[in-house]
C-alpha cells in the first residue's frame, strides 16, 4: 500500500528535487531520495511512495528525455507542475582566484547548464 505521506525524488538531501519537495509539499512527512530517475519510477510503481518529483524540462538544456521515456513506459501520470529557478555556485578553497581553476567536477547536467559561463569565463571543454 502506498504511504499517503511520502514523496520520492532523484538525488540526495539538498538536491533541486528535494528542495522543491520541501518548498511545495511540506505537508508530506516522508521525503526519500533515490539514486536514479528509474528508481523513482520503480518506487512509485511498487507502491513504496505515493508521489514522485522529477524534472521534465530545463530552460537551458531542454527536455529531460530520460524522464519522458520513463513516463511513457509507465502507467504513472503527471498531476502537478512546479517551476523552480535553478541557481548553481562555483566553489573553491579560500584564496583561489577564478583564473587558477583548471578543472570543474560536477553532475553532467549542472556542467551543461553552466556551459555559457565556462565558455566565456574559463577555458573549459564539456
Amino acid at each position: 500500500m502506498k504511504n499517503s505521506n511520502s514523496i520520492v525524488y532523484q538525488g540526495s538531501p539538498g538536491s533541486f528535487s528535494h528542495l522543491t519537495a520541501l518548498d511545495h509539499c511540506s505537508s508530506y512527512l516522508i521525503l526519500e531520495g533515490r539514486k536514479t530517475f528509474s528508481e523513482v519510477f520503480e518506487a512509485l510503481e511498487k507502491g513504496e511512495a505515493r508521489y514522485g518529483i522529477i524534472p521534465i524540462e530545463n530552460s537551458l538544456i531542454g527536455s529531460i528525455y530520460e524522464n519522458y521515456d520513463l513516463l511513457g513506459k509507465s502507467s504513472l501520470s503527471i498531476i502537478r507542475e512546479i517551476k523552480r529557478r535553478i541557481e548553481l555556485s562555483l566553489i573553491t578553497l579560500p584564496g583561489v582566484s577564478i583564473d587558477q581553476i583548471k578543472k570543474v567536477f560536477s553532475h553532467p547536467k549542472a556542467l551543461e547548464q553552466c556551459r555559457f559561463f565556462f565558455k566565456n569565463i574559463l577555458i573549459f571543454k564539456l
